[in-house]
């Protein structure tokens, strides 16, 4: 077939390499192109070569009935979690450890690893763990330590949140979780007995610990509300020393939050989320850098959408570069997920999720568990194919095609996407009212195209007047699905 020019003058606008949320912006300001930022990603995130990807899926490992609080490891592959039940919160492993009533309903969890034990935390409460084989109390014989979180530092398990012990870490004996410093016989002579350390009056206010973290393996920071003061410990106590570079006035309201990612620790805020790290130009100073100011409203709307901000919990994944946030709101949880990525000094990209409603999370050799308000779930890759995936969801600020105030005359879409399955299109003008829908069939399919040239397959006519224009995509599949741009032709 022979064809022949159209005569009619077009011109291509293309959106590519996209940067995630950012609601810094007004939506009818955020027409860039290249480097082009979105009002909505769920159930996916932007890689850093720019392309949008679907999520992975998961399928379900226990407890489909049950709400899950806090979830850990005690193996390659072997988790163990708190659930909550109907009369308070149980503790359980596969196939069968199960410790019921271990913490009171609705209790905030947190837990660690210390002498392959994994402890659980709850404020007021004695702590519990799980050797592998089955759960048991870890009461201190004298102390009656009841702390909220702890953390390993140096041999020794430190903690904090107990209601009679506000300011106060209290650190355990080298390689034992149940001596701490009152249960020590008087004196001391051991350099390996228990110790504690007291900041109320280094903090200058009546602020409270609120979380515990460790970063270079031997500095424990310790975070109040407003602020974070780090001290370098030592097997030996007489080397611990409070490190007089390294105080910083960003706190925490959730020591769930924080999490470590390669040298630095991230860690969230009432106003944003944070990386802490030491400076790269004296090698001495620990400093902040605020990673959440793009998505700043958004982040104090999840803020406010939970009851009680200590059940906002984090994890973070070293294999895919990730560092997820959970919201637990009942059924309706929101995952807030940022993306970092490999090449240095990019900024990190915002995404969120309500995928199964997530509540926590955990990453280990490979392998990802995820607590959700209907049981434990392991997640694959996301070239995986599962029964139950997730809905990508995309949507575009307002796309202006050049002048503000003028009319445009469109003539054509085009979609660049790569992997299996759909993506509806829907376009709406600069007012929010609907231009046009299709669906277009992604990689399996396209065979059946066999009258369409490949490189048209995915171009359609888009007929249509307007000043401004939106796009929402959803896109469906099982397995890997991508979106790596899109183009609107416009008559001049």
């Amino acid at each position: 077939m022979i064809k022949s020019p159209t005569g009619i003058k077009e011109k291509l606008f293309a959106f590519e390499d996209f940067q995630g949320l950012d609601d810094s912006r007004d939506i009818a300001a955020m027409d860039t192109g290249q480097k082009q930022a979105l009002t909505r990603v769920e159930n996916g995130y932007c890689d850093w070569r720019g392309n949008v990807v679907k999520d992975a899926g998961a399928e379900q490992f226990a407890e489909p009935n049950y709400l899950i609080k806090n979830l850990n490891f005690y193996g390659i592959g072997l988790p163990v979690w708190a659930q909550q039940d109907g009369g308070g919160i149980a503790l359980r492993a596969l196939p069968s450890a199960t410790k019921t009533d271990a913490f009171l309903k609705n209790s905030v969890i947190s837990s660690t690893t210390f002498n392959s034990n994994v402890m659980f935390f709850s404020k007021d409460q004695t702590m519990q763990k799980f050797n592998g084989v089955a759960f048991s109390d870890a009461l201190p014989a004298v102390s009656k330590l009841k702390p909220a979180f702890g953390v390993p530092c140096q041999t020794r398990l430190c903690v904090a949140g107990d209601i009679n012990r506000t300011g106060i870490v209290d650190i355990s004996r080298v390689n034992s979780d149940n001596i701490f410093y009152q249960d020590e016989t008087l004196p001391i002579i051991e350099v390996t007995a228990a110790g504690a350390l007291d900041i109320r009056n280094l903090i200058s206010t009546n602020d409270v610990v609120k979380g515990l973290g460790v970063v270079e393996q031997n500095k424990l920071v310790i975070f109040t509300n407003d602020q974070a003061i780090i001290y370098q410990l030592n097997p030996d106590f007489t080397k611990w020393v409070q490190d007089d570079k390294g105080s910083v006035s960003v706190g925490t309201f959730s020591h769930n939050t924080i999490a470590n990612a390669g040298v630095d620790l991230i860690f969230a805020n009432r106003y944003g989320i944070y990386s802490m790290r030491r400076s790269d130009n004296n090698g001495v100073t620990m400093f902040t850098i605020p990673l959440s100011s793009r998505i700043d409203l958004l982040y104090r709307r999840l803020i406010r959408s939970v009851e009680n901000v200590e059940d906002i919990n984090a994890f973070y994944d070293a294999d895919n570069g990730q560092y997820h946030l959970f919201f637990p709101q009942g059924l309706l949880t929101t995952r807030l997920t940022m993306s970092v990525s490999p090449v240095a000094g990019a900024e990190p990209k915002w995404s969120t999720s309500t995928y199964l409603a997530q509540t926590c999370g955990k990453s280990l050799g490979g392998f990802i568990m995820l607590g959700s308000a209907g049981g434990v779930w392991v997640r694959g890759n996301i070239e995986d194919e599962f029964i139950i995936h997730p809905d990508l969801i995309v949507e575009t600020p307002i796309l202006w095609n050049g002048s503000l105030v003028d009319t445009k005359e469109s003539t054509r879409f085009l979609l660049q996407a790569t992997g299996k399955g759909t993506v509806l299109v829907e376009a709406m003008n600069e007012e929010g009212k609907a231009l046009q829908s299709w669906t277009q069939q992604v990689g399996e399919g396209d065979d059946n195209l066999i009258d369409i040239p490949l490189s048209k397959q995915y171009e359609r006519k888009f007929e249509h007047r307007y000043r401004g224009v939106r796009f929402r995509f959803t896109v469906k599949g099982k397995g890997l699905m991508k979106i790596i741009g899109f183009a609107v032709m416009v008559r001049t």
